[in-house]
């Protein structure tokens, strides 16, 4: 595995790709071996094993040190299945997006397997026609020399132009004076599988997609919330991988979209469908602009205390479960807490 270690310079932030064979160009597994019991490894219980690995998770990264630490805690056999591992890989948002996440785990699958088998060595992992630098040159070239980013920067001006002030949504205490505090946290709602199936049918009616039907009603809820508003912006992330080259590459290529919802008049809830079919569908033909260009472009006045264009995201995903043999891979949510990255 490539570990793509970030320095600060004088004036820039650069990316150092080191070799393998180079320090920082493989990822150290630390061990925590509580395979005798807890307290072998100075733990009193499980419970307190879970609140160390969530602190370990939180721990903010050094850039110019790491932005990958990976976590290995060998269980006693009184969990009731001996040889039971807990793993952790921890890796920093720079470097890898939603999409890196289904590669990162079959590739896991797939040396787990093939040790497991007695392999010596490991095969069976795609080769990787492209690396996250020829992205990055590719974008460049896009942008800048292609013509395109007027084209696309001039489309989201009109968009997103005299975008609305922050919704006023009922908040059970005051926003914190700083946009880097992280004080909320994690409500998960699942959806009844009727309802699903129904709003299902109901955008295939329309032509439209259950992303956008979703976005739909979470902006009618939003809008409901704040009072009746006919004009909010959501921000959602888009994942970029439209070329084939990228679909198998592991870095950050995602980036946000900026969906803005028109419930001028009142609309039923299919005239908003629609509404919201043709911007999300303009919004990706525009998609290859950074955000953070857009931003710029605007020069939207900046809060201290709120993002900038939206202050609500909307993330669409679907449950990642992967299993081989006698391995299962389940993704888990640890508690998001504050951790930040040192140096920014």
């Amino acid at each position: 595995m490539i570990y793509q270690e970030a320095k600060t310079g004088e004036s820039s932030l650069t990316q150092i790709i080191c070799p393998p064979e180079e320090p920082g160009g493989t990822v150290p597994l630390e061990v925590w071996d509580c395979s005798d019991d807890w307290k072998s490894s100075g733990f009193d219980s499980g419970v307190d094993t879970i609140s160390a690995i969530v602190g370990y998770t939180l721990t903010p990264f050094d850039m110019g040190v790491e932005v990958v630490r990976s976590l290995l805690v060998k269980l006693p056999s009184e969990t009731g299945v001996p040889n039971k591992h807990v793993m952790m890989i921890s890796i920093h948002h720079a470097i890898m997006d939603g999409g890196s996440v289904r590669i990162i785990l079959r590739d896991l699958l797939t040396a787990y397997r093939a040790y497991a088998d007695g392999a010596e060595e490991l095969i069976g992992l795609p080769h990787l026609p492209v690396e996250y630098a020829d992205y990055a040159v590719w974008q460049w070239q896009h942008l800048e020399m292609g013509g395109h980013l007027e084209q696309q920067l001039e489309y989201w001006t009109k968009q997103l132009a005299n975008t609305p002030i922050p919704l006023n949504l009922p908040f059970d205490r005051l926003r914190s004076e700083s946009s880097s505090a992280r004080e909320g946290s994690v409500l998960p709602v699942f959806l009844p599988g009727k309802l699903v199936t129904a709003l299902s049918d109901l955008c295939t009616q329309y032509h439209s997609t259950v992303f956008v039907g979703l976005m739909a009603a979470f902006q009618l809820t939003l809008s409901r919330l704040s009072g009746n508003v006919e004009d909010l912006v959501v921000g959602t992330p888009y994942a970029g991988r439209d070329d084939v080259l990228l679909y198998e590459m592991v870095g950050c290529i995602m980036d946000t979209l900026a969906i803005r919802g028109d419930l001028k008049g009142h609309p039923s809830f299919s005239t908003l469908l629609k509404r919201q079919q043709l911007v999300v569908t303009d919004a990706l033909q525009h998609a290859n602009v950074p955000f953070s260009r857009i931003v710029q472009c605007l020069q939207v006045p900046r809060i201290t205390n709120c993002n900038p264009i939206y202050q609500v995201f909307d993330l669409f995903c679907e449950f990642l479960l992967m299993a081989l043999l006698i391995v299962i891979f389940l993704p888990y949510q640890l508690p998001t807490g504050n951790a930040q990255p040192q140096g920014f």
